[in-house]
């Protein structure tokens, strides 16, 4: 008897735990990962959104347009994604509804001002979207 209910036990933990993992751990993993992803991103692709050129190909300007803006879209939906979002707000676990908004809203506006002559505004979304997301990035 007692043999049985240790692997009942055993197996009901087993199971809880996968699915603490699956429902909490797993998505705010993926959020942090597209936070990576973005800072990633805003490095890399800083010489196309901070210095406007005619150097750069329509191909290169639409794999990064297309770039940022998917990546906004996908902070969007990782950060619904996350069950009692605002539990996790709460313990400083993820960003909150608004540092999303923000960031969407920079990354999206990044991508559709790429070649424009007002680098300052460009500057300013960027710094918006490290502030928003808490990113370490330095200059």
């Amino acid at each position: 008897m007692n043999v049985a209910l240790t692997i009942l036990g055993g197996l009901a933990l087993l199971v809880l735990g996968q699915i603490l993992i699956r429902s909490f751990i797993d998505p705010i993993y993926k959020l942090r990962e597209i936070r990576g992803k973005i800072a990633d991103a805003l490095i890399f692709h800083a010489s196309m959104y901070m210095n406007p050129s005619p150097r750069f190909i329509d191909d290169e300007i639409k794999a990064t347009r297309n770039a940022l803006r998917s990546l906004g879209a996908q902070l969007e939906a990782k950060s619904h994604a996350i069950p009692f979002y605002r539990f996790f707000v709460f313990l400083r676990a993820v960003p909150s509804h608004d540092a999303i908004n923000r960031a969407r809203s920079g990354l999206i506006g990044l991508s559709n001002s790429l070649q424009s002559d007002h680098v300052e505004h460009n500057e300013r979304r960027r710094d918006d979207i490290i502030d928003a997301l808490n990113l370490k990035i330095s200059e």
